[in-house]
């Protein structure tokens, strides 16, 4: 009898699951002075260990309170305290709510999030799901956008290098009397000797251009996988039952 009266007196939860399947994506590396591009491995175990701790921070609980607006609702915050004080209760409520768990032998992550209110529950639960994959897209999208920033800057410099190498250059030629006669394929010739391959500085302005044009493609890219990701909500799928 008495344990069927606590339970009674019990405040019922409610556990709403999200599953998020974690798509490794690989790092693209370039090595200076060379202008190729090639893949950086990462550990699975270590990457999923990352993922795992993006999950769980404080900031991505912030962002969920703050996108459902948790400071301002009655069911999950006292109304009467300041603001700035419901904000950080909002936060706290869920951070202590929600639970991530790694699927074994696989690259899925369950969410896991318990209230005493089944609508808040999915709401948290969806809320974590659609805000991480929010996150992960708009790093991949400032990598990207760093990427190109620093390839301009490599592609000004050059730029500015060689232009100061061909004027050296016509300098010099001009004063010792040699004629230059531009080749097809981007070399000179002069009056004593045959055509001279491309220099050093133009060989790195060509493959920076090549660089940057793959970085702002990659940036295309991300930018509207990040747009496909905001406003398709499909790629989650939230239950919720008594627990």
């Amino acid at each position: 009898l008495i344990g069927l009266a606590v339970t009674l007196l019990m405040t019922p939860l409610y556990r709403a699951s999200v599953t998020l399947e974690i798509a490794e994506q690989q790092t693209q590396v370039m090595e200076q002075g060379v202008g190729n591009v090639e893949p950086q491995e990462n550990v699975d175990a270590e990457f999923m260990a990352t993922q795992l701790g993006l999950l769980q921070s404080r900031s991505l609980a912030e962002r969920v309170a703050r996108q459902l607006n948790l400071a301002n609702d009655p069911a999950v915050v006292d109304q009467g305290k300041p603001q700035a004080a419901r904000e950080q209760a909002a936060i706290g409520q869920v951070a202590r709510s929600m639970r991530a768990e790694p699927v074994k032998y696989s690259r899925l992550i369950t969410i896991k999030v318990t209230d005493p209110n089944p609508d808040t529950a999915t709401r948290v639960a969806n809320g974590y799901a659609d805000n991480f994959i929010s996150s992960n897209l708009e790093r991949r999208y400032e990598t990207t956008a760093y990427a190109r920033n620093f390839l301009e800057k490599r592609l000004a410099a050059v730029k500015v290098r060689l232009e100061q190498s061909e004027r050296q250059l016509v300098d010099y030629a001009r004063k010792e009397g040699i004629v230059l006669v531009n080749a097809e394929t981007g070399g000179s010739s002069t009056s004593g000797g045959g055509s001279a391959g491309a220099s050093l500085d133009s060989t790195t302005l060509v493959a920076l251009n090549a660089a940057l044009a793959q970085a702002q493609n990659d940036r295309i890219v991300a930018q509207q996988r990040f747009a496909q990701a905001r406003s398709a909500r499909s790629t989650t799928c939230s239950t919720a039952s008594p627990g």
